[in-house]
């Protein structure tokens, strides 16, 4: 459509290009979609821990990959196949975020209802309070990787 636009002669080689290219990124969406639904499919069964996740990402790419494979035209540099993989990574690293921050609402969730039930309204109280707000600091160190105060 260029060519004739611009009154050039058209490339054939050039055209069957674009179409080509147009073609693989929707492969690599329709894949990063299957990724996807492979991926809510397992979590909603059950919520792994992070080697869990790492399994799933593994089946759920290999299941994606298989459908970039169908869908993907001419992918000599593999260039396609490097885009898939960069959002499958990315995807898996919001799936991961999402978990740790189910992790930390539970907790807190755990240490509110402690309070509303008054299980630290005794002598040893405030000390388990402390206690379980430690445990709750680490955890969220430990996940945020937390390099301390600035």
């Amino acid at each position: 459509m260029n060519s004739v636009k611009e009154n050039t002669a058209p490339c054939l080689q050039d055209a069957i290009k674009l179409m080509a290219d147009e073609e693989n990124q929707f492969a690599v969406r329709k894949a990063s979609e299957c990724y996807q639904e492979e991926m809510k499919k397992r979590i909603n069964k059950h919520m792994p821990n992070e080697s869990g996740l790492e399994r799933y990402h593994n089946d759920c790419m290999e299941i994606a990959v298989n459908k970039l494979k169908e869908l993907v035209v001419v992918d000599d540099s593999d260039l396609f196949h490097r885009k898939a993989s960069e959002c499958f990574e990315n995807q898996l690293k919001r799936f991961k975020s999402i978990e740790k921050q189910k992790v930390c609402r539970k907790a807190r969730q755990k240490n509110q209802l402690k309070i509303r039930e008054k299980k630290y309204a005794h002598v040893d109280g405030y000390s388990g309070y402390i206690a379980d707000i430690n445990t709750l600091t680490d955890e969220f160190t430990k996940q945020e990787r937390y390099l301390g105060s600035k």
